[in-house]
């Protein structure tokens, strides 16, 4: 069984009261997988019945905060709880009723040890990793801390991970690098590289395109032969633009994911006017089963 379920549809701008921050999930089977992790993504999958202990991997495709700000309250919530590999959870059943929950969120008497077969692997851009380490050092939530193993990765240019579920590919993009607002960065930030990526995910004999953010949909390109399913943001290029594509490639569904405040109108007005039952607008909540 796999799932896509998108916790927050929401882009940068905070001042929307129908949106949370971008973070999609994939669940397979018993395990859950992030793409991206805007706030409040822990709080956002409690509240869709989702176990935060089932995530087994969280792949970050660029650096904004709308994309990464809910990282350390995910991490702070799988803390608090005692992630551990010896429980064993429905990765979509949990309430506020259940046993192990009134149980296990407290604060321990005492520190437990690690269980480090109990393992989350954080995949973010290079640019990025040793800064979040030292920000996850000053939030108390360093990875020697965690009673699970921590393991934090670049994200790498194609496949990149693999398990018994999913494969991950990366293919960079221009949403950081065309931005204008930058330039200033490239003489004064030496270690800022502003890297950005879309992701490819083949599970059970589908492939899942996520663009993160993008500049155009043409860098979706490397990706788009095959695809089944397309998870494309509208807030950083023309919407118009998206029924020619998702024409030109057919893929079997197309999310709108990522939606700008000022934006919902338009994309409303557009997706009607296509008439494309392939295409739908994603809200806080939807979900797909694949």
């Amino acid at each position: 069984m796999a799932e896509i379920v998108v916790l927050g549809s929401g882009s940068g701008p905070p001042h929307t009261q129908d949106r949370f921050f971008t973070s999609i999930i994939l669940m397979v089977n018993s395990s859950c997988y992030l793409l991206d992790c805007g706030e409040p993504a822990s709080a956002l999958m409690f509240r869709n019945g989702i176990d935060s202990f089932s995530t087994r991997a969280v792949f970050i495709s660029h650096l904004h905060p709308d994309h990464i700000g809910g990282l350390a309250g995910l991490l702070s919530s799988m803390n608090f709880v005692r992630r551990s590999s010896s429980k064993k959870f429905k990765a979509w059943s949990i309430t506020r009723y259940d046993d192990w929950y009134r149980d296990a969120i407290r604060f321990p008497e005492q520190v437990v040890e690690a269980d480090k077969d109990a393992k989350l692997d954080l995949f973010i851009p290079s640019e990025g990793v040793e800064g979040i380490k030292k920000y996850l050092d000053a939030v108390y939530l360093s990875p020697e801390l965690m009673p699970f193993a921590l393991d934090i990765s670049p994200v790498e240019n194609g496949l990149f991970y693999v398990d018994e579920n999913i494969k991950v590919s990366a293919s960079p993009n221009l949403h950081l690098k065309n931005n204008f607002r930058y330039e200033k960065l490239r003489d004064t930030h030496s270690k800022i590289q502003m890297q950005s990526y879309s992701f490819m995910i083949e599970v059970e004999g589908k492939k899942i395109v996520f663009s993160g953010d993008i500049d155009s949909l043409e860098e979706l390109t490397p990706f788009m032969d095959g695809a089944d399913i397309l998870m494309v943001e509208i807030a950083h290029y023309d919407p118009e633009g998206i029924k020619p594509f998702v024409d030109r490639y057919a893929p079997e569904q197309v999310i709108l994911i990522h939606i700008h405040p000022g934006l919902e109108e338009r994309i409303a007005k557009l997706v009607e006017e296509w008439d494309d039952p392939r295409i739908s607008i994603a809200e806080d909540g939807y979900s797909l089963t694949i």
